[in-house]
């Protein structure tokens, strides 16, 4: 007994990592919507429609949601995403009611290139030069428990 509690907390407390393979890299077109520094998780069809309304490129790209996940970065390169089970209970600050573990999805963080750490639950001032002026498209292992709720 002692030995499953003890595995179930390393689980609980450790932080995964998922690498990343860059897709796409596109300079943003001056007038769209570009969203310095935030990010989406892509999923499925659905969740890339609203996306394709502002970047018409990304219709040129054959998304394979069928064994991978997709993550947009705007203005930023990522090196990878980490997520653990740890954070997600005790660090999403959503309301008690819809809080990501009740919904059975993990809270991401991705680790930029340049190792800045950016927690997309925290949503900080964000100005255009801080950005690279760049969407970066990248495909990872099909992870549907990742939320993608990640607007800015």
């Amino acid at each position: 007994m002692f030995l499953v509690l003890v595995a179930i907390l390393l689980i609980a407390t450790s932080e995964f990592t998922i690498k990343l393979d860059l897709v796409c890299c596109k300079k943003s077109i001056e007038g769209t919507d570009f969203r310095p520094l935030a990010c989406q998780i892509l999923h499925n069809e659905k969740h890339l429609e609203n996306i394709m309304q502002y970047h018409k490129f990304i219709k040129d790209i054959n998304f394979d949601f069928e064994n991978y996940s997709y993550l947009i970065t705007f203005g930023k390169a990522a090196k990878c995403i980490k997520y653990s089970i740890y954070d997600t209970i005790f660090n999403d600050s959503s309301p008690s009611y819809c809080k990501l573990i009740w919904n059975g999805k993990l809270k991401a963080n991705i680790i930029y290139k340049d190792n800045d750490r950016y927690d997309m639950y925290r949503y900080p001032m964000i100005f255009k030069e801080m950005g690279d002026g760049y969407i970066h498209i990248y495909k990872f292992n099909k992870s549907v428990f990742l939320s993608n709720e990640y607007e800015l």
